[in-house]
């Protein structure tokens, strides 16, 4: 508490997204730590509602709310520069999202151009905005609140899933040109968090989407909120809230061999019927090419348990979508080590390029 309040107190932070969700959870805090807060997003009227709350936390609390559309380039142009002539800005946070889910052949053409446009262009022309005045006055920090869909493709995320992959990419190369020069860069890769978006993304999500959030671990608000401010005044890149969800997502990314040995091994057969079988045999193929079974035995990142509600391991053994898969998630679970010497071993571990133990555990 004391390091973040020495971090943030005093300073200006611009959040958007900021009227809900994760963008409002983390003003509150940034409020409660003694910084000025500029929340942006589309409505008025949630931006005037998230204000009042803010101003009631604290005695003398710093709120202001621009109203402003990110993906209109124009638009974020004149606005921050009359916003940034007005009072100096410290922290950027790129919050604004919106997640519609479809199925690929589903998903209408406006609906996938509207996700890159907010969630990626969004940020884009945000940043663009910003990184001037940081520069000129020589530091400030961005925050990309991206996604574990920036690391990993879920079905029914057409929309939503190429633009956070896109966006780790743009905070990967802020970084490398920012970093030299004073800036610090963050991207936040948290898991489904519960919010008022992830309530309506139930509601018109595919079966198959639907239980795979079901079946994940939901985030608190507040928990991202807490993870990212302490990544920003840690100097973080990159984190991801929760620990079982960082463990998940680093034991996928340094264990690619699963997926050579699944990923393409598919027969033609029978597809199962019944609206759960259905469900079994679409999720599999997805979790087998990303290295996981969507029944527990391989964890997927960012969940605690990937099997489909309702379907028993036993039902899995049996059905059709089983006999389509050439190796089981036992098989693809258990390997067999290789014998190595002492010394091997002490040099394998001195090469090793994984994370270390303190890094899985930062939060």
């Amino acid at each position: 508490m004391a390091r973040l309040e020495s971090h943030f107190a005093g300073k200006h932070v611009l959040v958007t997204g900021g009227s809900m969700g994760i963008g409002v959870a983390t003003a509150r805090r940034l409020v409660d730590l003694g910084a000025s807060v500029t929340l942006v997003a589309r409505r008025p009227e949630p931006l005037a509602a998230a204000k009042r709350e803010l101003e009631g936390r604290r005695p003398g609390a710093r709120v202001r709310t621009l109203s402003l559309d990110v993906s209109d380039d124009a638009a974020v142009a004149e606005a921050m520069a009359c916003e940034l002539a007005e009072q100096p800005l410290d922290v950027l946070i790129n919050g604004a999202g919106i997640a519609k889910p479809a199925e690929f052949v589903d998903a209408e053409p406006a609906d996938l151009r509207a996700h890159m446009d907010v969630i990626y262009f969004g940020t884009v022309w945000m940043t663009r905005a910003v990184v001037p005045h940081f520069l000129e006055r020589g530091g400030g920090h961005l925050v990309n609140i991206g996604s574990t869909a920036s690391l990993i493709g879920v079905y029914g995320y057409t929309g939503y899933t190429p633009p956070k992959f896109a966006l780790y990419g743009l905070s990967e190369v802020l970084r490398a040109e920012l970093a030299p020069r004073g800036i610090g860069v963050t991207i936040v890769l948290p898991s489904s968090t519960r919010t008022g978006m992830l309530e309506h993304e139930l509601e018109t999500a595919p079966p198959q989407t639907k239980a795979i959030i079901k079946s994940t671990r939901i985030l608190s608000a507040e928990k991202v909120a807490e993870t990212l401010l302490r990544a920003v005044a840690n100097g973080r890149f990159e984190v991801i809230p929760g620990l079982d969800v960082r463990l998940s997502t680093r034991a996928y990314l340094l264990l690619p061999a699963s997926d050579e040995r699944c990923s393409t091994a598919r027969r033609a057969g029978p597809q199962p019927a019944g609206a759960e079988a259905a469900a079994a045999s679409s999720l599999t193929s997805g979790a087998i090419r990303s290295g996981a079974s969507t029944f527990g035995e391989w964890p997927t990142p960012g969940m605690t348990s990937t099997r489909v509600p309702g379907t028993s391991s036993k039902a899995w053994a049996d059905s059709p979508a089983r006999k389509n898969v050439s190796c089981s998630p036992k098989t693809a679970k258990v390997r067999t080590p290789r014998r190595r010497t002492r010394a091997s071993s002490r040099s394998a571990r001195r090469n090793s390029s994984s994370p270390s133990f303190d890094a899985l555990y930062d939060a």
